[in-house]
């Protein structure tokens, strides 16, 4: 739904407030929906000033209307008012101190404002009511991975794939896994995920990073096959093309792609800037290769981009200035 839909609505919808409010008092809840409503429309557009305005309107007309005063909270919550939105949210628990949704709404205030502790204790409250709340139970695992207590991350994440057996938990268990430095648990995660057909490039990338960390240098060859073509920045396409070439001199002893791998890299500007890394490599290389690889390079390496210098503006006197 396009912002233009929305401001002719809302205009549409504020006349028909204005048209409500000549109205006698028992129209008094209904004028406080049409502001809610009004407050909501603004929050779609993120025009938060407004939509806090109209919260306001609907609640002096009527107080009762909680999702204005929840509504209002996630408005200083995306504006960083945080002590605000507590103070809104914690008036609401007060009256209903068993709404999740509101205990979620301010573990969710104390993670923005990087208080991770606290936004714990909350999750805690939440899986107190339902030990199964599953946003509860993956939320308060990422926190407890954040403050590095991986056990307890990994507690709630097995009781989470007692319900269902989702990839991105497994993702999270990998991570841990990793953290701890049990590669061989960790890869085969991410590998699991991988033949899902589910996988991400930050999974992609820790695979890399653990197949060459256990030097399994074959294996490591799908995984940048997958990097490379999945990226669109030139750049780090050609990082990946050079790491690659790298792999295949030096451990497997394979020139022919090496060269060719090595011709990409170069040619989207590998080494333009800085040759150190070419340089390494030729000093790992013995001869004849070595003469070859340097020969490839000379070849392909291109010129670094000039630097744009800035131009200086020429002095120019006025006519008074000239001698007569």
């Amino acid at each position: 739904m396009n912002r233009q839909y929305w401001a002719t609505s809302l205009t549409l919808l504020f006349f028909l407030v204005i048209l409500s409010s000549c109205q006698s008092s028992p129209e008094r809840e209904r004028l406080a929906k049409d502001y809610y409503n009004i407050g909501n429309a603004y929050f779609d557009l993120e025009q938060y000033d407004k939509a806090v305005e109209y919260y306001d309107r609907a609640l002096q007309l009527d107080p009762t209307i909680n999702q204005a005063v929840f509504n209002m909270a996630r408005t200083k919550i995306e504006t960083g008012d945080f002590r605000r939105a507590l103070k809104l949210l914690n008036r609401l628990l007060e009256s209903d101190p068993e709404n999740v949704m509101v205990l979620e709404m301010i573990a969710y205030t104390y993670y923005r404002m990087d208080s991770f502790p606290q936004a714990v204790d909350l999750y805690k409250r939440i899986l107190v009511l339902n030990p199964y709340n599953k946003k509860a139970l993956y939320n308060i695992s990422i926190l407890e991975v954040e403050l590095e207590r991986f056990d307890l991350a990994r507690l709630h994440l097995q009781k989470l794939q007692e319900q269902e057996d989702k990839s991105e938990y497994r993702k999270l268990l990998a991570d841990i896994a990793r953290e701890e430095g049990d590669s061989e648990a960790a890869i085969g995660l991410y590998e699991s995920i991988v033949a899902e057909d589910k996988a991400s490039g930050d999974v992609y990338t820790a695979l890399k990073e653990l197949y060459l960390e256990e030097q399994r240098y074959s294996d490591v060859l799908t995984v940048f096959d997958e990097l490379v073509e999945s990226s669109e920045n030139g750049s780090e396409k050609a990082d990946l093309l050079f790491e690659r070439a790298r792999i295949e001199f030096l451990y497997l002893e394979d020139m022919v792609l090496g060269q060719e791998h090595l011709i990409q890299a170069l040619q989207l500007g590998f080494g333009s800037g800085d040759s150190s890394s070419l340089e390494s490599l030729t000093e790992e290389l013995d001869s004849p290769v070595k003469e070859q690889v340097e020969k490839i390079i000379d070849e392909n390496l291109m010129d670094p981009e000039p630097e744009e210098s800035e131009k200086k503006e020429l002095e120019v006197g006025n006519s008074s200035d000239s001698e007569s």
